[in-house]
């Protein structure tokens, strides 16, 4: 069994959900978006399942229940949303290629082997689009390398629910968020670059003491700091950028430069929520890597995170541990800490701490009530988890012991 793909599903898992809007639908003016017809109400009025929401219609003309539609979003009043019937779907309802050729009819578009990509997977994702929003997509999807697209058509898709503006900075810069090579490596890589000769411009000593000063430094840290680091250090690059002369270098820069400027981009203010994902860079002596954490929570009357109603996931890759993750869930200030790992070394080691850690947490008014340790297996992705949502307000780290203790 692969316990690294394993793993890497139950963390993407259980971002997803955390990720997971109360309302997954909003649809907006002018938007083309296929539903089925479940039920009719007086006053012309429908019940529309779109994907896997429901919705209450207020329809233009009567249409048969049961049969799928594209549907134009004309605007909404009083929580009913009214919709404008373009035409009934055509061929097999099951099939996408015969729904995105019929959506690509609509918008007056070719069925170019790029454009039919695009269109299918919004319609397997239920994404509501205009037309303006499919013909921005197609043209920056064309400016692609082949080799890319269908990871850059899940990037767009992200861009469009997160309802971030399609632009090629956006989409490149959510694209290398997703990139395999750790940030840490990433920056160790730029910092050795620099060491040469032949790479050396105007502002090359000033960027190399900046990165030297961000890997040599202490382990522990705050994460707000850390991301204010990251920002200036973003904010060098691209000033960096515009000094460098050779393209493989510039290349170099730029690419940091939209993973950082992505992960500015995964943070988000949801009304009531708040949810933020970053990728902390650890230099560890002569190993790289990153501790993902992903947090989301309840927002105060302040704008200030709600720490007693959260949830947390940390994920890295440690030489000695391998895979970690660790699953904090806390409510009313009472916290069950779950740490997934298969390497069988961390029992003992946790047994040592964990009286210190629930001390430390008390004095701070927290309560853990477990700290448990799993293995990790393909049976323990769950089919749905319901979350509330999760913060993340204040991690240390520091090197000690077998790898690193959090």
């Amino acid at each position: 069994m692969d316990h690294i793909s394993v793993i890497t599903k139950l963390f993407q898992h259980a971002t997803s959900q955390m990720s997971r809007p109360h309302n997954q639908l909003a649809l907006k003016e002018n938007q083309i978006v296929m539903g089925q017809v479940l039920k009719h109400f007086p006053e012309q009025k429908a019940l529309i399942q779109v994907g896997n929401t429901k919705l209450v219609a207020q329809l233009e003309t009567s249409i048969d229940v049961m049969r799928k539609y594209w549907f134009k979003v004309k605007g909404s009043e009083q929580s009913v949303m009214n919709l404008k019937i373009v035409k009934q779907v055509e061929g097999n309802n099951h099939i996408h290629l015969a729904a995105a050729k019929d959506l690509l009819s609509l918008f007056q578009q070719q069925t170019s082997k790029e454009n039919m990509m695009l269109t299918n997977e919004f319609i397997k994702e239920n994404i509501p689009i205009t037309k303006e929003q499919l013909m921005t997509a197609a043209s920056l999807l064309n400016k692609m390398p082949k080799s890319d697209r269908m990871e850059a058509i899940q990037t767009i898709i992200t861009a469009i629910k997160k309802d971030f503006p399609l632009t090629e900075v956006v989409v490149r810069s959510l694209k290398e968020t997703q990139s395999n090579i750790p940030l840490a490596k990433q920056i160790h890589h730029l910092f050795n670059i620099l060491q040469h000769d032949e790479h050396q411009f105007p502002g090359s000593k000033q960027l190399s003491d900046l990165l030297t000063n961000f890997i040599h430094k202490q382990i522990d840290f705050n994460v707000r700091e850390n991301m204010k680091e990251l920002y200036s250090l973003k904010t060098s690059l691209i000033l960096a950028s515009k000094e460098v002369l050779l393209p493989s270098l510039r290349e170099q820069i730029d690419q940091l430069v939209f993973r950082l400027n992505g992960q500015s981009l995964l943070y988000q203010d949801n009304g009531p929520t708040q949810e933020m994902i970053s990728h902390i860079p650890l230099f560890m002596n002569n190993h790289q890597t990153d501790l993902t954490v992903q947090w989301n929570g309840k927002k105060q009357a302040d704008g200030t995170i709600d720490p007693a109603f959260c949830r947390i996931l940390f994920y890295l890759q440690l030489p000695k541990l391998k895979e970690l993750m660790i699953d904090v869930q806390i409510q009313n200030r009472v916290m069950n800490i779950t740490i997934r790992n298969n390497s069988g070394e961390l029992s003992n080691k946790v047994a040592s701490y964990s009286n210190e850690l629930k001390e430390a947490l008390n004095k701070m008014n927290f309560y853990v009530t477990s700290i448990q340790i799993k293995p990790f297996d393909e049976k323990d992705i769950p089919q749905g988890m319901n979350i509330e949502g999760s913060n993340f307000t204040h991690v240390t780290t520091s090197y000690k012991g077998v790898d690193l203790k959090i």
